[in-house]
């Protein structure tokens, strides 16, 4: 997984300019790592801190707005899957987004774009290395955002919200006696979101918020039994990241 993280801050509906600007950022995502497996015979969910982090490059055009986003882990998703054999899954992640914004007006926008997630994990049983799992969601995602201006306060205030439909590749899992199984995975989707408080100091912009995205998709297991019978079962999965932004950016 490339260690290079790009994220984007940016409000275009309240400094898009009527000339061609540029915009770099960076921003950092402590956040809380969500995983949930569940049918009729598991129901297991299970949670870890970890943070992502990145810079933006963006170019504005009057009401429209290309952006490139590219996060990265900066540090890992440690879960606790099994405290009786300390097993443990650290998980490793990046996010990217390539996005078209277009500004209705000074208060509203919509956005469509393009987003990858790829998640590594590495599982380890008291201290053993035992298994690697990867799987990466790419797909579209559509949204919009509404802005408050606080004009005596030079900020505003943002909430997005959008819905992404991702493809999902097959699971890979893998490990040092272990040869490598991959697993069938249906399309995933759900939504994301994010509240910022932006606050525009002459050219550069510090933003304070909060951000989610939630993702879920099933994953069909395959095996053969003791017996030499093949045995076939689903499981939802869900994939989601929370937790409170911190970025700058300064527009050229």
């Amino acid at each position: 997984m490339l260690r290079v993280a790009i994220c984007l801050v940016l409000c275009p509906a309240l400094f898009a300019a009527d000339d061609l600007r540029f915009s770099v950022g960076v921003k950092y995502w402590p956040s809380d790592f969500e995983t949930a497996l569940q049918n009729a015979d598991i129901s297991r969910k299970e949670s870890g801190d970890g943070a992502l982090a990145g810079v933006s490059f963006a170019v504005t055009k009057g009401k429209w707005n290309l952006s490139l986003n590219w996060m990265d882990g900066v540090s890992d998703y440690e879960i606790v899957e099994d405290a009786l054999f300390s097993t443990i899954a650290v998980y490793d992640k990046a996010d990217v987004d390539l996005g078209v914004n277009y500004a209705i007006n000074q208060l509203f926008g919509v956005n469509v774009g393009y987003k990858m997630i790829e998640t590594s994990a590495q599982i380890e049983s008291s201290g053993i290395h035992i298994q690697d799992s990867d799987v990466d969601l790419k797909g579209v995602y559509l949204g919009g955002y509404a802005a408050l201006p606080l004009n005596r306060l030079r900020s505003a205030l943002v909430i997005s919200l959008g819905y992404g439909f991702l493809s999902t590749s097959d699971l890979s899992i893998s490990g040092p006696s272990i040869p490598t199984e991959k697993y069938a995975t249906d399309d995933a989707d759900g939504p994301t979101g994010e509240l910022s408080w932006n606050i525009q100091l002459g050219q550069s912009t510090i933003s304070l918020g909060y951000k989610y995205q939630d993702f879920d998709y099933t994953t069909t297991y395959t095996y053969t039994d003791f017996e030499g019978n093949p045995v076939q079962f689903d499981v939802d999965t869900q994939d989601a990241l929370e937790g409170f932004t911190l970025g700058y950016r300064y527009t050229f």
